[in-house]
């Protein structure tokens, strides 16, 4: 009976690390999600901004995007929280972690690499 309640205890012990690092990998990820989007909206606003367009126009695009911006990471943070914390009690936590880790950093990528390429393709530098 008594190896039995230290294995309990064991696994208790496990599982509240696996969420506090959840809980900080959760921060990590909801920072690196919110810059990716302000980025994004960053490298959007260059070639309007270049453009002939309308300066009170531009202004329009620019608030408009920052509040759909800001809901868009609001949806985002919550879905990652959940989808960490669920990982934690199924036991699949750090392959789930793996592919948020992933999938951001193919974000990063493109956001980096593939959307200055675009800017100098449709700006013809």
């Amino acid at each position: 009976m008594r190896g039995m309640n230290n294995n309990i205890v064991g696994m208790q012990k496990h599982r509240t690390v696996e969420y506090i690092l959840c809980y900080v990998i959760w921060i990590v990820l909801a920072g690196t999600s919110i810059w990716l989007l302000i980025q994004g909206q960053i490298y959007m606003m260059g070639p309007i901004r270049l453009s002939s367009a309308v300066p009170a126009m531009v202004t329009f695009i620019n608030d408009g995007s920052l509040i759909l911006i800001g809901i868009v990471a609001l949806v985002v943070i919550i879905l990652l929280e959940h989808y960490l914390r669920v990982g934690v009690e199924k036991a699949k936590f750090w392959p789930r972690v793996a592919r948020a880790i992933t999938l951001e950093a193919i974000l990063l990528a493109i956001v980096y690499i593939g959307a200055p390429l675009l800017i100098k393709v449709l700006l013809g530098a």
